[in-house]
């Protein structure tokens, strides 16, 4: 990983610890595209529908696939669902062996004098014309009035390429808010950056009073309210996980913060009764960082849970009795937009919120819905385990849930958005 590499850099300038940094392969090629019937049968898709003209450019919409196709149709356009593109990259070294003609003033910025030349990704120095060969062979319009995109900003460099040349062309860019965090964080320089380069940004229902550009849309999505917990027994526990290293400016944890995020699920586990153990499952996310997560967790105590293997994380949700969250993601807006019981908890000083998420947080709070320790949390899930129902259909509890819900998935439907597309 990159953040893995700069921080070896960093370990060998400004520490005395011997590190061993190797780097990839100046001669690795990259191989040959395969071209398999199902990729070929989508190239044909795309020259097919190509001749027709598309004012409005949907790519990962952050829409269910039916709406997706619904709301292109009610724009007047034929449905055209466009992929990102997966490309395979090489590194050239030898191209890497230039630096940046600026004076520096610290130690620091002769450390990234140093850096950044390798950091560049091969999209924009060695494998620039083979992107942008992509780009004239994606059969995308040439110059659509709106591109509408969830996260194909952060993930498709071909997008990329493509999107800077529409832009100079005064297309419209509209980002469509691809998960939780958005509008509760109290910063995160990634989504700073997403609200520069959008002419509209849209929300799942919060506003921002610095961010002129973001509309306060909604949520258009398949969750559908579920009061159907009362003779269930299951408890699910779901944890998140992090990259080893750095990666990204925001209020979460970060590198080794997460091993102080694994004692409070320990502590809550270690507590939860026996009886309600039984019944727990833990869901982790498997993303290759090598935490070791559940095995960390076991160390310390021995649990006698189930690891939740479904892979549909909706689906687990709605067989659960209640759900535990563990950290500030999407998991909080899909539970909540679902009404289905949830205790929420995290450490406050590695999950800072804004003033606005945190007035609505203060009345989750009062409500037993978040906590602010797991010790907290699991003693309250003791004590209304068995009687969930009373306390989570209780007038001063559901009305805490529907303003988190009018502010962070607020329910709309396609014509909504369609009116925005067409104003713009």
């Amino acid at each position: 990983e990159w953040n893995c590499i700069i921080s070896s850099y960093i370990l060998e300038k400004y520490s005395e610890i011997d590190v061993n940094i190797s780097t990839a392969d100046s001669n690795v090629q990259v191989p040959k595209k395969t071209t398999t019937l199902k990729i070929l049968l989508y190239k044909l898709y795309q020259i097919f529908f190509s001749i027709f003209k598309r004012k409005y450019f949907f790519i990962n919409s952050g829409l269910p696939l039916l709406a997706d196709f619904i709301l292109q149709a009610k724009l007047g356009q034929i449905p055209i669902i466009s992929k990102s593109h997966s490309v395979r990259v090489k590194t050239k070294i030898r191209e890497r062996e230039w630096s940046l003609n600026v004076d520096t003033m610290c130690g620091f910025e002769d450390f990234l004098k140093e850096v950044i030349p390798l950091g560049v990704p091969t999209s924009y120095v060695e494998d620039y014309k083979y992107y942008s060969n992509e780009v004239r062979t994606s059969y995308w319009p040439d110059s659509p009035r709106v591109i509408w995109t969830s996260i194909s900003h952060f993930s498709d460099d071909v997008f990329k390429i493509w999107l800077a040349r529409m832009i100079e062309k005064k297309t419209n860019l509209i980002i469509y808010q691809h998960g939780g965090c958005y509008g509760m964080t109290r910063f995160a320089l990634d989504v700073e950056h997403e609200y520069k380069i959008s002419n509209t940004w849209c929300s799942w229902g919060w506003s921002d009073q610095y961010q002129k550009n973001i509309r306060p849309l909604g949520l258009l999505s398949k969750y559908k309210k579920n009061n159907n917990f009362f003779n269930k027994k299951k408890v699910l526990v779901i944890l998140t996980t992090f990259p080893r290293y750095q990666y990204l400016a925001e209020s979460k944890i970060i590198s080794s913060q997460f091993l102080d995020y694994l004692d409070g699920v320990s502590i809550f586990l270690g507590k939860v009764s026996e009886n309600i153990l039984h019944n727990t499952h833990i869901r982790a996310q498997d993303l290759g960082y090598k935490w070791d997560e559940l095995s960390r967790i076991n160390s310390q105590n021995n649990y006698c849970y189930h690891q939740c293997t479904k892979k549909n994380i909706i689906k687990a949700m709605k067989t659960s009795k209640i759900v535990i969250i563990t950290y500030n993601g999407t998991s909080v807006l899909q539970t909540l937009s679902m009404n289905i019981p949830t205790i929420i908890f995290w450490d406050p000083k590695f999950w800072e919120l804004t003033d606005d998420a945190h007035r609505i947080f203060l009345q989750l709070e009062k409500n037993k819905i978040f906590h602010r320790s797991a010790e907290s949390a699991v003693e309250f899930l003791n004590k209304v385990y068995d009687n969930i129902d009373d306390w989570w259909l209780s007038d001063e509890v559901q009305e805490s849930v529907d303003t988190f819900c009018s502010n962070y998935a607020k329910k709309i439907d396609i014509s909504d958005i369609v009116s925005l597309i067409k104003n713009i």
